[in-house]
């Protein structure tokens, strides 16, 4: 009689288990890769997928800023969605920056990428001049996010976003500023006037220098070529009329940087 209980109880518990539904929801991942850029250049982001193991369908949007890079094409694309009887990619939106990724196995066997593998990379130009960051995420636009196995689950989808750092113009200006120009002045911080000299590294360069007061206003311009070594700026009496910061300012072609002048 014991025994007959034990194996009804055991029966019963096994089949209200079976009625719920299986919480344990795999997990997948899909990560862009991050850059550092500087303007004009074509670089390429990388769309990786992680734990792509009895993947039977797979759906989701890259979305970029389109007012920062222009798409060019999609490129290493793995040999799996290469070879799909279907373009997995859609194109349409790409000029408001966004790329459609759609997948299903048709063989209904499933596939497995291993632990990290490079889905697909978006190959983009930098059309914005100044420095940034930007993001290159995922959304559910134009294409709506899904990811399911083989087993018909639905997956929940980790996305990680990409960071693009655009290197700007003036970042690369200072940059050069550092190889090709030094200045110092003495006294700094000074009262009434000090002495400012600049040493070109180089053997000429054609530059403008301006002094600007604390307000930003420009008191002091000059333009001519200097040769290399030290330059000694002859400034005039009574510039620095006011205790305040002062910038100076020295811009050519290929360079730009700035200096403090502190009044007291």
């Amino acid at each position: 009689m014991t025994y007959n209980t034990y194996i009804g109880r055991y029966i019963l518990a096994v089949v209200l288990l079976s009625s719920i539904p299986f919480l344990s929801i795999a997990q997948v991942a899909v990560q862009a890769t991050s850059h550092t850029v500087v303007p004009d250049e074509e670089f390429t982001v990388d769309i990786r997928g992680i734990d792509f193991n009895d993947i039977l369908g797979c759906q989701f949007s890259v979305e970029w800023d389109e007012t920062a890079f222009n798409f060019i094409e999609v490129t290493n694309i793995h040999e799996v969605f290469e070879n799909a009887p279907l373009n997995p990619f859609g194109t349409a939106s790409v000029d408001t920056g966004h790329l459609a990724f759609q997948y299903a196995d048709f063989s209904l066997n499933g596939i497995s990428l291993g632990d990290t593998a490079t889905l697909f990379s978006i190959k983009l130009k930098t059309i914005e001049d100044n420095s940034g960051e930007y993001t290159v995420n995922f959304t559910d636009t134009p294409t709506a996010v899904e990811i399911s196995n083989t087993s018909e689950e639905v997956l929940e989808v980790d996305f990680f976003e990409g960071t693009i750092t655009i290197d700007g113009i003036s970042d690369l200006l200072e940059q050069n500023a550092s190889k090709y120009v030094q200045i110092t002045s003495n006294p700094n911080p000074f009262r009434d006037n000090t002495t400012v000299n600049i040493k070109w590294k180089r053997a000429t360069a054609d530059a403008r220098i301006t002094i600007y007061d604390p307000a930003g206003k420009a008191l002091f311009t000059i333009q001519q070529a200097f040769r290399r070594g030290e330059h000694k700026l002859d400034l005039p009496e009574g510039l620095f009329a006011q205790p305040g910061i002062y910038l100076l300012k020295v811009q050519s072609a290929d360079l730009m940087t700035t200096y403090k002048l502190i009044a007291i």
